[in-house]
């Protein structure tokens, strides 16, 4: 992907997530605003999207997949992963991308929605209120939330090189200065990586 210039508000997105929760009568429940605890870490298991160190494709193009499939195991209520597990579903996902999204590259939000309630049975919502306070909303309304970043702007201490252009970070807690992520482009070290909060917000950049 091209990522010429910083985001703009244009760019920025994030994606909410539950598990499905519709009503009998097929209304869904609408968010009810809770007082913010200090701090809170959701429980959201960590996949890397290299969980064996194979760094080589199509393993750099997986941090959207292992973000959405970290969503999953957590709304599955499945605490433990194995390499082996990880490894498979990851490569599962990729080919199915392959035959009904026509990309198994880098996937837009828009494209992370459709595999996320395709594929996984995810209930999601696309927002642009890319606050941190609405970030910490939807966490304590029991969301997990993903974002898209310009993966360069994070200046991640594990990354290689320079680290990705476009890279997908799942955001399960903050405290008062951090969001704690789980971030799919380290192999173990990103399980609960806290970045500052105002880093992951300048960040944001959708495809």
């Amino acid at each position: 992907p091209e990522i010429k210039a910083e985001p703009t508000d244009d760019d920025r997105v994030i994606l909410d997530m539950t598990a499905t929760k519709i009503t009998d009568s097929n209304e869904v429940n609408m968010p009810v605003k809770l007082q913010l605890p200090e701090r809170m870490d959701l429980p959201v298991p960590f996949v890397s999207q290299a969980p064996t160190g194979d760094w080589g494709m199509p393993y750099q193009e997986l941090c959207e997949e292992a973000a959405i499939l970290s969503a999953e195991k957590y709304f599955r209520c499945v605490k433990t992963l194995t390499e082996t597990s990880m490894n498979t579903e990851l490569l599962e996902i990729y080919d199915w991308e392959s035959k009904n999204l026509g990309t198994n590259s880098d996937i837009t939000v828009a494209e992370a929605k459709t595999l996320a309630e395709k594929y996984f049975g995810l209930k999601t919502e696309i927002s642009d209120d890319y606050s941190v306070e609405n970030i910490k909303q939807n966490l304590v309304n029991g969301k997990v939330v993903i974002i898209p970043t310009a993966g360069r702007m994070l200046n991640g201490p594990f990354y290689s090189g320079k680290g990705p252009i476009y890279h997908f970070l799942v955001i399960r807690g903050y405290d008062n200065k951090y969001f704690i992520t789980n971030d799919p482009g380290t192999r173990t070290k990103g399980n609960g990586f806290k970045f500052a909060q105002n880093v992951v917000i300048n960040a944001i950049h959708d495809l």
